[in-house]
């Protein structure tokens, strides 16, 4: 974040494929498969690939290696899928690992997983009166 500075994150807003708005609760860094071996770990750790795989099969591509930080208090995003279809049939197209380097709670901005809505065949926006809760309708 501090060498990128203003332009941390400008991928995510300039790909014609992935597009993150900036956000002023989260920071966001892109592209991290191109930002140094650091970051290797992240995709290629032989738990994540052994859950894509488990998920997806043996055919997978790794699509992005994104950062995003909400900041406590902020950052709250509605509920949404990184697909831009629902799932039917158990037919998987997307697999996302989350790397905790702090701890997720309640006040610090953390990611919000509602059980079991992964086989819902159902996008939040089309399940949930209010996709910015956990309201159901």
């Amino acid at each position: 974040m501090e060498s990128e500075g203003e332009q941390a994150g400008y991928e995510l807003a300039q790909s014609k494929y992935i597009r993150h708005p900036r956000e002023e609760g989260a920071d966001r860094l892109a592209d991290l498969v191109n930002k140094g071996p650091v970051f290797d770990v992240f995709y290629t750790h032989p738990r994540v690939l052994a859950g894509i795989e488990a998920v997806l099969g043996q055919h997978y591509k790794l699509s992005s290696l994104n950062y995003r930080a909400a900041k406590p208090g902020k950052g709250h995003q509605k509920l949404h899928v990184d697909w831009k279809n629902a799932v039917v049939n158990s037919a998987y197209q997307v697999c996302n690992s989350i790397w905790l380097l702090d701890d997720f709670t309640e006040s610090n901005g953390s990611t919000r997983i509602v059980p079991s809505t992964h086989k819902l065949n159902r996008l939040p926006d089309q399940a949930m009166a209010d996709p910015t809760t956990c309201m159901s309708r």
